[in-house]
């Protein structure tokens, strides 16, 4: 990845029933396949893509017993969110190519939820001024029973808080932390919302 000036990051990976199929469709409503498909065995058949607000995503068919296995619990993945300066857009595109639900909230801003089978999955952010000119892009949450304490131990261990602790009505506490490689993620305790 570094030999192709691609910093560290999370990457989001989608499961797909059928990799190729969807980009068929991914092409359609103007996203773009970046490089060739990965084609694993054991692993399963991967596609990097890039969706039409310029967010990159991987679309993956798995191989039995391969993906995640535990969410939701302290130390595991808990969300994965698109932060975006065009939400109806970005909402529309994965409602095409991936047949999810879209549920826009009104909160004290508009936040976008994507469900599969009437489940929440992902959601939607819209980028405000205040967040400067950082790129449409997935972000990765983990969740945390305590997120303060959480943050002590990363920054402990050479992560710098992007953002200390906060909380948001309604939602929970959260911060933003960046690994020591540069890679930015979020922790949550959703219970303490």
């Amino acid at each position: 990845m570094r030999r192709m000036n691609v910093p560290p990051h999370w990457a989001t990976y989608i499961e797909v029933d059928d990799v190729d199929a969807t980009l068929d469709r991914v092409r359609a409503e103007g996203g773009t396949p970046v490089g060739a498909l990965i084609d694993e065995p054991g692993v399963g058949k991967i596609a990097i893509v890039q969706d039409p607000v310029g967010a990159y995503l991987r679309l993956w068919h798995s191989e039995p017993d391969h993906g995640g296995e535990v969410f939701n619990v302290p130390g595991a993945m808990i969300w994965n969110e698109l932060m975006t300066k065009d939400p109806a857009k970005a909402a529309a595109f994965y409602q095409k190519v991936l047949g999810v639900e879209v549920e826009t909230m009104e909160q004290p801003k508009p936040y976008t939820v994507l469900k599969a089978n009437g489940s929440p999955v992902a959601g939607v952010l819209t980028m405000t001024p205040e967040m400067g000119d950082l790129p449409d892009s997935w972000d990765v949450y983990f969740a945390s029973e305590d997120v303060d304490a959480t943050t002590e131990k990363a920054l402990a261990a050479g992560a710098t808080a992007v953002r200390e602790p906060f909380d948001i009505p309604g939602v929970g506490r959260m911060a933003v932390l960046q690994d020591p490689q540069g890679a930015v993620f979020q922790v949550v305790n959703m219970a303490s919302g």
